[in-house]
């Protein structure tokens, strides 16, 4: 029995991991002398709905429900949110191991795994709406690494779109026209141009039923933070809203500065998130040379799925998000899903099945 787990995992990562876990545990603990207040709203609102305040957003409402099925109400002590976010950061760093087995963790994955670990703390070490997202997502990658199809992640989505966020239905229908281009012209061109399309398509159809532009709710948001603290980091539309074409010229703007500093670098934030979302873009992209280069068909499905739903975030959040810290949140939080391709081990996966032949609605 011991031979058989020490030929699966690797003690070294096992090592390391509970290292990561202690150093985790003692910032959350501390992580309320270091982040600012704003950073607490969420935690703030989902209190008072568990109190009895009666709001009409379903994501608090969905969020203070769930909370309160684990036990949780308006007055638990802080340490409590504390303990139970590391329990699930906990989760996650399990989740690495089972996906890396015996393969040893290399200096950038102990590097992203640690800045990843200070970001954790930062933005998810508290109950929030983005701590529930990260749940699903953990249990979606599992789920894609045991049995290697992109349909028990889509479940997963759509039960999380149910309940709490409904725009994660537009990423789950974004996520899957992507990964139908990947799947049919493993190109980057082709899943860029489709990216923008879906962007087009999108507002489009919006404007079609509502009769409204889509970006109009970033604007509203933003209006009212023009002297906030989070100010410095807002998105700002290209053009004033005055159709559906201003719209989409909008949203394609946005779509770019998502990873372009178009607007410049204002503050920490905005460094720190061009920093994550290059370093992770250009993982990708490597990865996916070497997949090529080499024929390894047998981990496209790690690329195409990590890659295709963190661009049909983007894609999503081009609409609406009003700032970079709330893009990089919640991008954060489908970090279990880029682990599949970031920290998978090639042998393990390799069973002489070519996976670009699998259909997207059918489990291998």
């Amino acid at each position: 029995m011991k031979n058989r787990w020490n030929q699966r995992y690797s003690l070294n990562n096992i090592v390391i991991l509970i290292f990561i876990s202690f150093f985790a545990l003692i910032f959350f603990l501390n992580n309320r002398k270091i982040v600012p207040e704003y950073f607490y709203w969420d935690t703030y609102t989902i209190r008072n709905v568990m109190a009895g305040l009666i709001i009409g957003d379903k994501n608090y409402k969905s969020a203070a429900i769930f909370y309160k099925m684990l036990g949780f109400n308006a007055n638990s002590p802080i340490y409590r949110e504390q303990f139970f976010s590391w329990l699930v950061f906990g989760l996650f760093l399990i989740l690495v191991l089972y996906i890396a087995k015996e393969s040893s963790l290399n200096l950038i994955q102990i590097t992203f795994l640690s800045f990843f670990a200070l970001m954790f703390g930062i933005y998810f070490a508290y109950i929030s709406k983005d701590l529930i997202v990260f749940l699903f997502m953990t249990l979606g990658a599992y789920l894609v690494a045991k049995y290697r199809s992109i349909l028990p992640l889509s479940i997963v989505i759509i039960v999380y779109a149910t309940l709490f966020r409904s725009y994660w239905f537009l990423v789950l229908i974004t996520f899957l026209l992507l990964y139908y281009a990947v799947q049919k012209n493993k190109s980057v061109v082709s899943v860029a141009i489709f990216s923008l399309l879906a962007i087009v398509i999108i507002v489009f159809a919006y404007n079609i039923i509502n009769g409204s532009q889509m970006s109009v709710a970033r604007t509203a948001v933003n209006d009212q933070r023009l002297n906030g603290q989070q100010a410095n980091t807002m998105i700002n539309n290209l053009l004033p809203n005055s159709s559906v074409f201003t719209d989409t010229l909008n949203c394609l703007y946005v779509f770019l500065s998502l990873f372009l500093p178009i607007d410049g670098l204002g503050s920490f934030n905005e460094i720190i998130y061009y920093f994550w979302i290059w370093g992770v873009t250009v993982s990708m992209l490597l990865r996916w040379k070497k997949i090529k280069r080499n024929h390894e068909w047998q981990q496209y499905l790690y690329l195409s799925s990590s890659f295709c739903l963190l661009l049909a975030l983007v894609v999503i959040q081009s609409m609406f998000e009003p700032d970079i810290g709330s893009v990089f949140r919640h991008q954060l939080a489908i970090v279990p899903i880029l682990i599949l391709l970031l920290f998978q081990n090639s042998d393990a996966v390799s069973n002489g099945t070519d996976i670009t032949k699998t259909r997207i609605n059918e489990t291998p």
